[in-house]
């Protein structure tokens, strides 16, 4: 059973919280704690990667891939003997999947003082701050995605780094369109 939230009309869902992985192929596994933070490292990262946080979103995924990169997957796995072959894809991708759910998020450690400045690893001001570090900023757009949040809540946000944080943070509109770029 899947439990609800309902804040400012935005759902969030129990889904939107689990741990996520990402696959970038053929077979490099990166997990994390919630779909938000998944969505935006691949975002940031401009590379093709596929997300999922199920196992039969896991198995779908693994139609579509050659036998040979889940053998490379799950070779590239700690803790496995190595194969060489599976017998079929579907007990190639349970056992790959079945492993995966050892893998635990990166946590940053904590630095000596307590909190820093720039927020908790994997809070929504982390991910968002990345996301405006990079060279082409962030679109309005790109951040209600990855946070759920609703363009008026994005634009408070803005407001409190400027103020609270006091972070530069530099805000232009972009051409033909209702949205804006920010960047830091």
């Amino acid at each position: 059973m899947t439990t609800t939230a309902t804040t400012e009309a935005t759902t969030i869902t129990e889904t939107d919280m689990k741990k996520t992985f990402v696959l970038t192929l053929p077979a490099d596994i990166a997990v994390f704690a919630s779909k938000a933070e998944a969505v935006a490292t691949v975002d940031a990262s401009k590379e093709s990667a596929d997300c999922f946080s199920t196992a039969a979103d896991f198995r779908l995924l693994c139609k579509t891939l050659p036998m040979s990169y889940l053998v490379e997957m799950w070779n590239s796995l700690s803790g496995v003997t190595p194969v060489k072959k599976f017998a079929d894809r579907g007990k190639a991708s349970k056992r790959i999947w079945d492993q995966i759910q050892n893998l635990q998020p990166e946590l940053a450690k904590p630095k000596k003082g307590g909190a820093t400045k720039g927020g908790r690893h994997g809070s929504k001001k982390v991910m968002i701050i990345a996301m405006m570090q990079r060279p082409s900023g962030a679109l309005r757009s790109e951040i209600m995605k990855a946070t759920c949040w609703q363009q008026h809540t994005v634009r408070g946000f803005m407001a409190i780094l400027k103020s609270k944080a006091g972070l530069n943070v530099v805000s232009a509109p972009i051409d033909g369109g209702g949205d804006r770029i920010y960047s830091l």
